[in-house]
Parts: structure tokens; sequence; C-alpha cells
């Protein structure tokens, strides 16, 4: 208060005198002009000769206060405004002016509130007040408190769109989209045009899994709007989360084009995850080096990113490399330890992942994957029982999830209940109908239990899904065999062999298929590759008899059976348990002649 004082006296004794008849509006409108002007020195001149004349005036204490502020006078300032204030205890500006400092300048949260809160209510519709106070929440995470305070200042101001709007932005961020679908309505009832107000609908939409109506909302306004990247980036999430990975790769293109002035690292990142999505791995780990080459942008969720995009592409050394790098960056980061334990699963280190996939639940209790694969990890380890207490707490967590029922499925068959074991793979494929996993595993356990024809159909469903692993075509090809449906064995084995050469079960099924269709140089070479690995399996032995047989080599024929014959005693003995294809051979091999 001294300093202000004496620097408004010092200036007084040194202006010029002023013709009597101007007035303080005149004097105002010239101190304004001479700070447009950028001759500060003068305006501070006159502001020293006003408020000399005028001791009284609230408004030209606060714009002396704005005037001291600009000029980096932040103490005299605030003087000036809570001079202003306490002249005109209805005024809003300066109260406004005064939050202002204390919350970007002085970040004194505590001293903020009161002043902008006191603005707001007396003027809703002051935007630059209710800036600062949507800043004042925002910086502090308050948005509860927001959501009642702006609230109340709705009520005020009924015709307000600016609250309204606000209003449904501070429901989205809080989770409730009901209610920020009912602001962005009401929004929009005051102004149908309002970008923002539609914008926000669209997200609570999206929130609410009303995808199309979103994406509806999204597509006008993108062509109302072709330069607004809030626009395009809402549309790219939406076409994201509805799985139409081509329009979304389009709207991803489209916001980096927007942005080509000033690119986003998490642009780029959008960009990867869309290229992910339709396997195209190289453009999208190109994608993450270039947000990593930007500005701020070599992030652990960059390197986490581009460690994923490894993994997926199969580079699973350089994919380790990457996901350690995010960690090493930010230990605390969930993603990447689970990310970093799938590598790990998938290089069999089943106690490294294990570790990986416990930190990154312990880190989000949320984390469904993390979870379930850490009770993989126990069950690839042969520890059944907390394999089986691990998927029994994800079901109670997340009764719903397809992992941990496919998961309780195989424990509960590795306890030799095949039929408890498929009626949890039926419950997965009730959730997913597509799941791989369910399926394969169905088709599995339900020929196990004699069910050929249910495990063709659930393997016939497993197959048509692109792209098949080589697993899917080989079980595939053990269902139709077992149905009788040699043709499509066939050609299911070709196509595993095709996508995994070392797949004994396709090889072997392989020759078996061709053999009884009379294909014997087909047939020599798949047995060429099975002989190779198991010699004596009954599959091999069985498939060899038959082509005999064909060739008319009557004492071949009956050697292959004997020692098939052989090999099923001491399998007998030795309490093996045939699968699915062995059992067709020992069901269709003739019984040895009677001595």
């Amino acid at each position: 208060m001294r300093n202000l004082t004496g620097l408004i006296i010092l200036l007084a004794g040194v202006v010029v005198a002023t013709a009597a008849a101007e007035t303080v509006e005149e004097m105002l409108v010239r101190a304004a002009e001479l700070e447009a002007a950028d001759k500060l020195a003068e305006a501070v001149q006159l502001y020293g000769e006003i408020l000399e004349q005028y001791p009284d005036h609230a408004p030209a204490y606060n714009n002396f206060g704005a005037l001291l502020l600009k000029g980096g006078k932040v103490e005299e300032a605030k003087y000036a405004f809570q001079k202003a204030a306490e002249l005109d205890p209805e005024y809003d500006t300066p109260l406004n002016n005064l939050g202002y400092i204390y919350l970007f300048i002085e970040e004194d949260y505590e001293q903020a509130g009161p002043p902008l809160l006191a603005a707001a209510e007396m003027n809703p519709n002051n935007e630059s007040a209710l800036n600062n106070l949507r800043w004042y929440y925002i910086v502090q995470d308050r948005y509860e408190e927001a959501a009642v305070e702006w609230e109340k200042l709705a009520r005020l101001a009924p015709d307000n769109a600016r609250l309204k709007r606000d209003l449904a932005g501070i429901y989205l961020k809080l989770g409730d989209y009901e209610a920020a679908e009912k602001w962005a309505r009401a929004t929009l009832a005051l102004d149908a045009a309002d970008v923002d107000a539609r914008l926000n609908l669209a997200f609570a939409y999206r929130a609410t899994g009303r995808l199309t109506e979103a994406e509806k909302i999204l597509v006008k306004l993108s062509r109302a709007e072709p330069d607004n990247v809030d626009v395009w980036v809402a549309l790219r999430d939406v076409y994201f989360a509805s799985g139409q990975a081509e329009k979304a790769l389009e709207a991803a293109q489209k916001v980096i084009e927007l942005q080509a002035e000033d690119p986003i690292p998490d642009d780029y990142l959008a960009l990867a995850r869309v290229y992910y999505d339709l396997r195209q791995y190289e453009d999208g780990l190109a994608a993450c080096d270039r947000a990593l080459a930007l500005p701020g942008g070599d992030t652990a969720a960059a390197r986490n990113l581009k460690g994923w995009g490894l993994f997926l592409d199969g580079r699973l050394k350089e994919a380790e490399a990457e996901l350690s790098l995010a960690i090493a960056r930010e230990d605390r980061f969930a993603d990447a330890h689970r990310n970093l334990g799938d590598v790990y699963y998938q290089e069999w280190q089943f106690e490294q992942a294990l570790v990986h996939f416990e930190k990154a639940y312990a880190l989000d209790p949320r984390d469904a994957r993390a979870l379930v694969m850490s009770g993989y990890c126990y069950y690839q380890g042969g520890a059944v029982d907390k394999a089986e207490e691990v998927f029994d707490k994800a079901l109670t967590e997340f009764p719903d999830n397809v992992k941990a029922l496919n998961g309780k499925a195989a424990v509960v068959r590795a306890r030799g209940d095949v039929a408890g074991a498929l009626g949890y793979s039926e419950k997965a494929l009730e959730i997913s109908p597509g799941n791989a996993e369910a399926l394969n595993t169905a088709g599995v356990l339900a020929a196990e239990v004699g069910d050929y024809e249910g495990s063709y159909e659930y393997l016939e469903r497993l197959v048509a899904l692109e792209p098949g692993p080589a697993y899917a075509y080989s079980n595939f090809g053990v269902a139709a065999a077992r149905t009788g449906r040699w043709e499509e064995a066939r050609q299911a084995f070709l196509t595993a062999v095709g996508k995994d050469a070392g797949d004994f079960q396709a090889l072997a099924g392989g020759a078996l298929a061709s053999a009884k269709l009379g294909l014997g140089a087909e047939a020599e070479e798949a047995l060429e590759g099975a002989e190779a690995r198991s010699p004596d399996n009954p599959i091999v032995l069985y498939a060899r008899a038959l082509l005999a047989e064909a060739r008319g080599q009557e004492t071949a024929r009956r050697e292959y059976l004997d020692r098939l014959a052989e090999v099923r005693r001491e399998w007998e003995a030795a309490g093996a348990v045939a699968d699915v294809l062995t059992e067709l051979v020992f069901e269709e091999m003739p019984a040895p002649p009677e001595e």
C-alpha cells in the first residue's frame, strides 16, 4: 500500500495540468490510447493524475493495476485491484484480476479462490472470470467442486451457453456421462451451432458405447469444420474404438496434416496404434520413431508403444530392450510392465514374466490382463493350485473376463474334469463368440468328451478367423478327420504345415489324410518330416500301413500293423493317454490275426 500511494503522489507532482473540462472517462480513454501505443511511462503519469483528481474512481484503479501488472509491478498491481474492489464491492473485474495474480503468477491457490469465486458469482457472463475460475479448479484437480460452482452459476445465468458447455466438459472429466449429455444438450438448445457442445455430446456418446451416434455427430462436424483438428481427433478415436481401422487411419492422417506446422508426439502415437490394428507394424513403428524425434516426444509412453509394436511384429529381443527402457524411465508404468511380461511369456521365461505381470497389477488393480496372465505363468510353471487361485480371483473381480475363463478351463482340464473344463470354455464363448483361444479349447475338449461334430463346429469357426494361427488349422484337421471329412482334413493340415513346418500333428495328420485319399506322393512327403521326429508314432505307422496296402505291399503292410499293435500295447502298459487322432487310428487298425 505504501509503495503505490507514494508512486501516485510522486507522479501527481510531475504531470502537466490538463484542461479542467476533461472528464475522468475522457482521461481514461487517453490513458488507454497511450498504453496501446506502448507509451507506458506517459500512461503511468496520466493514471497518477487521474487518481489524484478522482481518488474514489474504482475503474481507474483497476485499469492502473492492469498497467502496473503489464510492467511487472505485481505488488503495486495487487494493491490497485484491492483498492478498486473496496471502492466498488459490486465490481467483478478487479476481483478477477486479483485472482489471476494469485492463480497464475504467485500460484497461491488459497488466496486465488475467494476473489475468483466472487467475480464469477457477481457476473456469470464474465468470460475472463470463468476461464480463470475453471483453471483454478483444474490445476488442483477439484472437479467435483467445480461442478457444484458451475451449477450455481448456470442458475444465475440460465441463458449463458458457455456455462452449460463448461458443465458438460466438467462432468465428462468426472465420468458422469449422463450429466455431461444433459448439459451438452442444454448448450445446444441455446446455440445449436456450438461446435464444442457437439463435441461434448459425441464424447458422452462414445464413453457410453453409443459409437454410431457419436460417429454421426462427428462426421457432420468434420464436413462443417474440415480444418478443426479437435473434430478429427475425436473422429479418429471413435473409428478406432468401433473397429473401423481404415477410416481411423484416414482420420489420423488428417490430424497429422492439420498439425504439420506444429506436430504433436501424441498424434503420431495414435497413428501408430491404428497401424498396429491394421497389422502394418513397420508403418506403426515409423510413426513411433517420428514421435520420439519430436521435442518432448521421447517419453516412457512412446518407448512402451514402440516396444509393443516390436512385440506384435515378432521382434521379441528388440521389444524387450525397448520396454525395459520405458520402465527405466518410469518404473511405475503399469502398461510397460504388463507388455514386458507378455514378451517374457512369449519367450517361455515364465518366472520373469510373472514378476512384471504382478508388478503391473500392483500398480493398477484394474488391469485384468496383468492379473490373469500371472495365473497363466503359475500354470505354465506347474503351480496349478496357485494358478487356479489367481483365476478365481480374476473371475471374482472381472466375471466376464474371457482370458480368465480360458485359464480356468485349462486348470480344470488338468485336474481331469474335461466336461467341467468345456463348460468354462462355452461360457467364454457366450461372452465372446469369436475368441480364438476359447474356440480352440472348446474344440479340443469337445473331441475329448466324444462330441466330434461339436468339435468340428467350434474349430471350423476358429479357422474362419483371419489370420488363423497354425494350431487352429492343425486342430481343425483333426476334427475333420475324426468326422470322416478327409479332404477338409488334408487341406487344413497342409495349411498348418505352411504356417509352421515343424507342426508334428499337422505333418502326421496330413500324411494320414493323403494316404486315406490315395495321394501317395503327398503322403510320402509329409511322412518324411513326421518320421524324422517320431518314426514309431501310431499315426505315422498307420499311414505307412495304408500306403503299403495301396501299393499291394502286403508284407510291409503287415509289418507296420504289427509294430503299431506293439506300440499300442506299450502305451497301454505305460498308462499313456492317446490324443484324438491316435484314438481314431487305434479304432480303425485291424485286429491282429488269430494264431
